[in-house]
């Protein structure tokens, strides 16, 4: 049986998926499970190797974490709950005070009920998690056993890679997250989103190539960089999503400088779509690896997606309940709607010089028969000169796209054209 996007999301939600961890690698093997092609691989950072400034963290290892009263009852158990423990939180095993206990303890006003996720990756101190109101019923006048055994091994640090070859070497990439333990809306449902559209754009003809990155955010998108230098002048434009499931408004984020040709496409796209889009500038509202793709050095033009903020973010209350399964579906089919245009996209370029003799090619619609046929076709031999895309002709000229690449394949048959990139 053929999985959905709601089936893989419940497959990696109960995964403690951090920067690097033991759940990471099963989390990619259900991702190329899902895909279901040979192509998809697994890359590996060595722990503690640079990448440009940064390092691969260790690999995460939780033995077991618990906070008990003197009399031994369990207030807080890490078996319950991996959020219960600060990602990367260093050991300890410790009678202590409220006071000192109340610096290492943290909780989400906004969500009493609900358990926060807290991450200390490079800040060497120990921590755990609670909801606000067993926090307000801990005896602020006894002490504490706090008993937390973490390892960082030597393992290295694992990310997803998935290809898809198109006519041409320049590329399209997308970046999603496989890290968060226990959240959904925050970073899985992405993930879900770019794993099929990994699948359904494996067999459809692209003019772009596609690569798509399955990482721990940041750290992830900043190795496979640094470990891949010489494809960055190949990558044309990029894509980061999350929290996609949430029934807030799709929210478009547009490039850092607003000027691209993807910036062009996807505000149009925003346009035609049936629903409300909100658009916003460069991270105005948050940020994800984006970041990274637009740092100096790379600087590719990226858009992101998301449906954030929400209020259950980076809580115990980010879990599948929040998830509607529609607003999933509408999140995948406009960003599949932007991607796969933009991957078919390309520059039609006469050959030849001067106006095309098209009677010579049986390309002349009767006049009396269909006048504003022809006038698109005298429109479109304007415009083949090498500074548009078909989706920009589409639009100078009021022409549906798949009726202007329709016509510009018959210029493409008859060798009339080429295809080229900026």
């Amino acid at each position: 049986m053929n999985k959905t996007m709601m089936d893989l999301l419940n497959d990696l939600y109960p995964l403690h998926r951090t920067l690097n961890h033991d759940d990471n690698l099963v989390a990619l093997n259900l991702i190329e499970e899902y895909i279901d092609n040979e192509k998809f691989s697994i890359n590996k950072y060595e722990a503690g190797s640079h990448v440009w400034t940064w390092n691969i963290p260790r690999r995460f290892h939780v033995n077991h974490a618990y906070l008990k009263n003197v009399d031994g009852n369990v207030i807080i158990n890490f078996e319950d709950n991996p959020l219960h423990i600060v990602s990367y939180s260093k050991s300890i095993n410790k009678k202590i005070s409220f006071d000192e206990l109340e610096e290492h303890l943290y909780y989400s006003d906004k969500n009493p009920d609900s358990i926060p996720w807290q991450y200390k990756y490079y800040d060497n101190r120990w921590g755990l998690c609670l909801s606000k109101n067993v926090f307000d019923s801990l005896d602020k006048k006894v002490d504490y056993i706090v008993d937390i055994s973490t390892e960082l091994l030597d393992k290295p640090m694992v990310a997803g890679e998935f290809f898809i070859q198109g006519e041409s070497n320049k590329e399209i990439l997308i970046v999603t997250n496989i890290c968060h333990p226990y959240q959904v809306n925050d970073s899985i449902t992405g993930l879900v989103v770019a794993a099929r559209l990994a699948k359904e754009l494996e067999d459809t003809k692209l003019f772009h190539s596609i690569r798509f990155l399955f990482v721990p955010e940041t750290v992830g998108t900043v190795a496979w960089f640094a470990n891949n230098e010489e494809k960055i002048s190949n990558i044309k434009y990029g894509f980061s999503f999350d929290c996609l499931g949430n029934n807030n408004t799709l929210t478009l984020q547009k490039t850092m400088y607003e000027d691209s040709h993807l910036d062009f496409l996807v505000e149009h796209k925003v346009q035609e779509y049936e629903s409300e889009i909100l658009i916003k500038k460069f991270i105005e509202e948050m940020s994800n690896d984006e970041l990274v793709m637009s740092s100096p050095g790379i600087e590719i033009p990226t858009v992101a997606f998301h449906r954030a903020p929400y209020k259950e973010y980076h809580t115990s209350a980010d879990n599948p309940s929040i998830i509607n399964s529609e607003v999933l579906e509408e999140s995948y089919n406009f960003i599949k709607d932007v991607i796969s245009t933009l991957a078919k996209d390309y520059i039609p370029k006469q050959k030849s010089i001067g106006l095309i003799f098209m009677s010579k090619f049986n390309l002349h619609p009767d006049e009396d028969e269909d006048l504003e046929a022809l006038l698109k076709i005298k429109a479109i031999n304007q415009y083949i000169n090498g500074r548009h895309t078909a989706y920009e002709l589409s639009k100078i000229i009021d022409l549906d796209l798949d009726k202007v690449l329709n016509f510009l394949q018959i210029y493409l048959d008859n060798n009339l054209i080429i295809k080229v990139d900026r």
